[in-house]
Formats: structure tokens, C-alpha cells, sequence
């Protein structure tokens, strides 16, 4: 998978669909084989991207990272305790 820099780009839900697009298909080129799943972070812009992915490619299955889920949820935890001491 490539990175993208994405500074000074709208991070729409049809960009990121293009990018995860462009991606699925420079792995498969490049490894010779089919990618079947997809995971990304739940950020509304991912979350319409993954949608045009999973429409797409109807047989993909498509995931939310569950550690970045966890990451958001005890870091909104740790503030908690931070500010009510």
C-alpha cells in the first residue's frame, strides 16, 4: 500500500474511494494475488470511501479497525480522568 499526502486535498469520500481504489489494485499488480478484505479507520471521510469500495466489490469484505477504535476510546477516557481528576 502506498502513503498519500493529502495536505491542502479535500478528504472527501470519493477521493479517499480513488485512493483505496488505486491501492487495492497496485497491491494485487504487485503481489499477484486478490485482495478480498479492507480495513480503515471509522473518520467520515473513510466511512463514505469504504461504502463506494464495498459497492464496488460487492464480495469485499470491508472492516473498521477495531485498535483505532479502542485508541479513540481510551484516549476520550484518559482526558476524562484528566480533567475531573
Amino acid at each position: 500500500m502506498d502513503t498519500h499526502d493529502m495536505a491542502g486535498k479535500l478528504k472527501t469520500g470519493d477521493t479517499m474511494f480513488e485512493l483505496m481504489k488505486a491501492d487495492k489494485e497496485m497491491i494485487e499488480k504487485k503481489d499477484n494475488t486478490q485482495v478480498i478484505a479492507w480495513c480503515t479507520d471509522g473518520g467520515p471521510d473513510t466511512k463514505q470511501g469504504k461504502q463506494l469500495l464495498g459497492e464496488a466489490f460487492l464480495w469485499m469484505i470491508i472492516l473498521v479497525c477495531r485498535a483505532h477504535q479502542i485508541n479513540l476510546i481510551v484516549g476520550d477516557l484518559l482526558r476524562l480522568r484528566v480533567c475531573h481528576g
